[in-house]
């Protein structure tokens, strides 16, 4: 079961909520963004590097982060993995563009 949302309106936001799946998300090295990422029972995992930051708190562990001023990134799963990347603009996201690679 996958959830997805996009708004680029003045709320400017994008959403994922499966909720036993693998989560991979690929942003491109300009990419501005808000991120919000979070798995119950499952894990983290930070490919992106700085400002992202891995927390903690129990069964729940999160992905946040910003840089910029760009939309609002917000993901969860119970059971799964969520991995964030950053692309390269080889790789394929385009200047701006938030990629989700797996779902």
């Amino acid at each position: 079961m996958t959830a997805i949302s996009r708004t680029f309106s003045n709320n400017r936001r994008i959403s994922a909520d499966p909720h036993v799946m693998q989560i991979e998300l690929s942003l491109a090295e300009s990419a501005k963004f808000d991120l919000r990422a979070t798995t119950s029972r499952g894990e983290a995992q930070n490919d992106y590097g700085s400002p992202i930051q891995v927390e903690t708190a129990g069964h729940l562990v999160s992905l946040k982060g910003s840089v910029g001023n760009g939309p609002s990134i917000t993901m969860s799963t119970d059971r799964g993995r969520v991995t964030v990347k950053k692309e390269s603009r080889e790789g394929g996201a385009s200047e701006g563009e938030v990629k989700p690679t797996k779902l």
